[in-house]
């Protein structure tokens, strides 16, 4: 709220799209997997998924700011007429949004797809995301596998956020509250199968970074070898300038060592002039016309 009033606002209209538990749990874990390098099962992610949890804190902190006015929408029921609902939330026509011309977009991955993006996800973390974009972008439009886990553990989820998401349909209408979404399990057999599209894919997205990592590692050696021309030359010179170095200093050396020399004469003379200003004028004369005598 502080960003806003710097800006000049004094409110905020925030719209909130929440989803059934169950497909938002697969969703979301295929997303971690496409995208963000996760390795775990849809099992084990159940068991962590906490959505309206996170919803549910959100309205408990915004409930009693005046200032901040939250709309709660449900995905699940609102999928079919999404632009719709939006518009008439920004109360704009419908007509100035235009869709894509692909219908799906950012699709789910196949069972084989996932599999695949999961155990490369243990060995390259988030960079392997290269393949699961391709999937998507190259294959847009693909009969997909009903992904989802166990009956027992789907309830199990929805019994651990019941308080949550009751407390978020006590500030939503009917058509916009959460709802059970179960959905069978279905058990596949056998082995993974990819199609010819598939394999076209996989092929050109790794065989494409194969490519490019040995292009890189080419670069890195010619790198390496000037770098190396670099480290030769500066050895030649430094070797050049170390004998340079060893000259200059004997110079210095016997310039200083005749500094010295020179300092001694000068408090010599120094001395001998204090002496004979010490020594009075007669004294002087007569010793010195004695010397002429």
């Amino acid at each position: 709220m502080e960003i806003a009033r710097q800006n000049g606002f004094s409110k905020v209209k925030i719209l909130l799209f929440i989803r059934n538990p169950v497909s938002h749990c697969v969703s979301t874990w295929q997303q971690l997997c496409k995208n963000h390098g996760y390795v775990e099962s849809i099992d084990e992610y159940a068991d962590k998924y906490d959505y309206p949890q996170l919803v549910s804190n959100l309205l408990r902190h915004f409930s009693n700011n005046e200032r901040i006015r939250l709309s709660i929408l449900n995905y699940s029921a609102q999928k079919n007429d999404l632009l719709t609902e939006f518009t008439k939330w920004l109360n704009v026509p419908s007509s100035v949004f235009s869709l894509p011309p692909t219908k799906l977009i950012n699709r789910s991955l196949t069972r084989s797809e996932l599999e695949l993006q999961r155990n490369l996800n243990k060995i390259l973390g988030e960079e392997s995301r290269i393949l699961s974009n391709a999937f998507c972008e190259k294959i847009p439009e693909l009969e997909l596998d009903q992904i989802s886990f166990p009956m027992e553990k789907q309830k199990l989820m929805c019994r651990r956020l019941y308080e949550s998401m009751n407390d978020v349909n006590s500030h939503v209408g009917n058509k916009n509250k959460y709802a059970d979404d179960f959905k069978e399990c279905k058990v596949h057999e056998g082995d993974f199968k990819f199609s010819e599209k598939q394999i076209s894919v996989i092929s050109s997205v790794l065989g494409g970074e194969i490519q490019r990592l040995k292009e890189r590692y080419n670069q890195a050696l010619e790198h390496l070898d000037k770098q190396k021309e670099l480290c030769d030359e500066l050895s030649s010179n430094y070797k050049f300038l170390s004998f340079d170095y060893e000259k200059s200093m004997k110079k210095i050396q016997n310039i200083t060592d005749e500094k010295k020399n020179l300092e001694s004469e000068i408090a010599n003379l120094s001395r001998k002039i204090k002496k004979i200003k010490k020594t009075p004028i007669r004294y002087t004369l007569s010793v010195y016309q004695k010397k002429i005598k």
